[in-house]
């Protein structure tokens, strides 16, 4: 299976369960022929401040036709990278990050070294909205890819190449993480083929990457 939905189980807190979701995702994600893994991370009273944030947030229109030909990509939905330096949902980023290095810490052979997120993105898409067609995430986001949705209702599929071919629908509903392998996961350069469509009610998006032109250089 490309995709695997770790199933939800509520704790008292209404914080994500325990770092050992975070670590058990990441194991699951490094199985062979493992693309995504989506897991419960954050309850409705926890999301809500988030959502709030990313609703105030000042957006623009994603160019409707990325790509020429047979690597065209189809976009139908709003973007912002300008994410308050000092805001909720960058300390999240921050927070997270804290947590991914914890979680792949206590295992006993992890498949990435921890990643910076470091780009950080919010989609908004309004409901009708045809999404994204199948594509991949550009080579320069390395180690892991992480979404966190804030709102909304759509599907999203990982798929086989540009056609759609082989998809499998992994959750995205409201507070769940969702784990992608970027190039330097497990070894590995795969770069998975994924979509969003059906789109029934309008969806707030965080998009958490490593950006490797963001590195620091050494020396």
């Amino acid at each position: 299976m490309k995709t695997l939905d770790l199933p939800d189980c509520s704790l008292p807190g209404g914080n994500h369960l325990d770092g050992g979701i975070l670590a058990r995702g990441l194991s699951e994600l490094a199985r062979p022929g493992r693309a995504a893994v989506s897991l419960p991370w954050l309850d409705a009273e926890r999301l809500a401040p988030l959502r709030r944030s990313a609703s105030r947030l000042a957006f623009r229109r994603a160019r409707p036709l990325v790509g020429e030909a047979e690597k065209a990509v189809r976009q139908d939905f709003e973007i912002t990278l300008e994410v308050p330096a000092g805001g909720r949902l960058n300390r999240f980023a921050q927070s997270l990050e804290a947590e991914l290095a914890t979680a792949l810490a206590s295992l006993t052979d992890p498949p990435v070294e921890p990643p910076r997120l470091n780009d950080i993105a919010v989609q908004r898409y309004a409901a009708g909205s045809s999404g994204i067609s199948p594509h991949r995430d550009h080579l320069r986001y390395r180690r892991l890819v992480v979404l966190l949705s804030l709102s909304g209702q759509a599907r999203l599929f990982v798929c086989d190449d540009r056609e759609g071919r082989g998809a499998e629908e992994v959750s995205i509903a409201p507070g769940r993480l969702l784990l992608m392998r970027a190039p330097g996961f497990a070894g590995s350069d795969a770069r998975p083929f994924h979509f969003l469509t059906e789109v029934t009610a309008a969806r707030y998006g965080l998009g958490l990457r490593h950006d490797r032109t963001k590195e620091a250089p050494i020396g």
